[in-house]
């Protein structure tokens, strides 16, 4: 149950990121193709007073806070079951060390690419 709730949360904020990066594509296009239309050369100068603004970095902030939580939730949880096992078998320690990091790897990745997407929505703040 626990998987399945860390999951629905991790892909409900990647929802929330991918929406607000696309809103804000689409608004800067439609924005830019407008002035385009109309022949004036003043264009719309973004400011902090939008919601987008506020919305994106909300966004930022609880994405890069539930991936780093969550994140070493789920690394802890790795590392104190591997070491339960290389105690169980001794034998066994190796291909559960490899096992483990490789799954730490993967764990970490997760992290690195909400960074990434994080920097990429500051990337549109005005």
């Amino acid at each position: 149950m626990k998987t399945l709730s860390i999951m629905l949360i991790t892909a409900v904020s990647f929802l929330v990121l991918s929406n607000v990066v696309f809103s804000s594509a689409t608004t800067d296009q439609n924005q830019s193709s407008a002035v385009a239309i109309q022949g004036h050369t003043e264009g719309s100068a973004k400011t902090s007073d939008s919601p987008n603004f506020y919305i994106t970095t909300l966004t930022i902030g609880f994405a890069l806070a539930f991936a780093a939580m969550f994140g070493a939730l789920g690394q802890s949880k790795a590392i104190s079951a591997s070491v339960e096992a290389i105690a169980r078998q001794p034998e066994a320690g190796g291909r559960i060390f490899l096992a483990m990091i490789i799954g730490l790897a993967l764990i970490e990745t997760l992290v690195i690419y909400t960074l990434v997407i994080c920097f990429m929505l500051i990337g549109k703040l005005p």
